[in-house]
């Protein structure tokens, strides 16, 4: 097995598009806009991994931290909270993956963590790892011909909610300009104040301004406005046979009126209309409300596992310096 620490674009665009199971976060492009944004924060650390001539799998990695003046490394797979772990244009087995774990077990990689994959079978990660086990929730969009045939899987009140919008006559677009980027995350800042310590992140504008800019094929940020006011938005990330909903925020004198849903059908419909195969919600952070909000539109559940590795060298380290923080 060869491993290549500095993993070119090319490379890593090649495997992403060839792998069946990689989702967006799996992509150079979106390692790019948070070491772009967060520059002191994180460091692309990506592993390539060469079993044979045209065999490879790749560990996206974000480097998030470092001690002992950079001789331990901490790696995080992926940031911030969304899918993660190996992809490969062959497939995985076991064998590829008990190379790769032995080159992880490298004492400068101090903290490896892995947030898993829905959509890949997990083959396992071994004993040393600990293993937690989180769901998501997706539709299946295979089931269904058309987006009447759609709408009867959602709840009655949701299908309730959408009609109201629609007698109401909001409108949905793609964000056109880098001006109404700044009035969605202007919505984004009173979502956060309304949320107050429930808010488990909070994102930069230039980190919206960087997605807007890429003009990526894989990106849909999506605005939903009554006349020509912006009330509501979300970002979807589309890559292979995938589309996961990442962000959303909304005004909220507008929720009573069915904007969230009717939104959200939205872009369902539309991943239905470019023959994607799932529509992912993404997890729910152990929040049940936004859970039953997924269910609603006759999301299931999809378990998966993510874990996590502190070297036992590091693990001594940390004892030492607790006992000497000089160190």
């Amino acid at each position: 097995m060869e491993v290549i620490e500095d993993v070119s674009k090319s490379l890593w665009d090649q495997v992403a598009n060839d792998c069946a199971y990689a989702t967006f976060f799996h992509t150079f492009e979106w390692a790019s806009f948070f070491a772009g944004t967060y520059p002191n924060r994180y460091r692309i650390g990506t592993k390539a991994f060469r079993f044979d001539a045209d065999d490879w799998m790749i560990l996206p990695l974000m480097e998030t931290g470092s001690d002992l003046k950079g001789l331990f490394k901490q790696y995080y797979s992926n940031i911030p909270g969304v899918y993660g772990g190996f992809i490969s244009n062959k497939g995985l087995d076991r064998r590829k993956i008990s190379a790769a774990m032995a080159y992880l077990e490298n004492p400068r990689i101090s903290t490896i963590t892995v947030f898993g994959n829905p959509f890949v079978e997990n083959v396992g990660f071994g004993a040393s790892w600990i293993k937690r086990p989180e769901f998501t929730h997706c539709i299946d969009l295979k089931k269904f011909r058309n987006e009447e045939d759609l709408k009867r899987s959602y709840y009655r009140t949701t299908r309730q909610e959408i009609n109201k919008c629609e007698r109401a006559q909001f409108s949905v677009s793609r964000v056109q300009s880098i001006e109404e980027v700044r009035d969605y995350y202007g919505i984004y800042l009173q979502a956060l104040d309304r949320w107050g310590k429930a808010a488990t992140s909070k994102y930069d504008l230039s980190l919206f301004e960087n997605i807007f800019k890429s003009k990526s094929d894989g990106i849909n940020f999506w605005l939903i406005k009554k006349d020509s006011k912006i009330v509501g938005g979300s970002l979807v990330f589309s890559q292979g046979k995938y589309c996961v909903e990442w962000h959303c925020a909304y005004l909220q004198e507008y929720f009573k009126l069915g904007v969230r849903k009717y939104l959200t059908h939205y872009m369902i419909a539309d991943a239905l209309w470019r023959g994607f195969h799932v529509y992912d919600f993404n997890p729910s952070g152990g929040h049940s409300g936004s859970a039953q909000f997924k269910e609603d539109f006759g999301a299931q559940k999809r378990a998966f596992d993510c874990y996590q590795r502190d070297h036992n060298i590091f693990k001594l380290y940390r004892k030492v310096k607790r006992l000497i923080p000089a160190i």
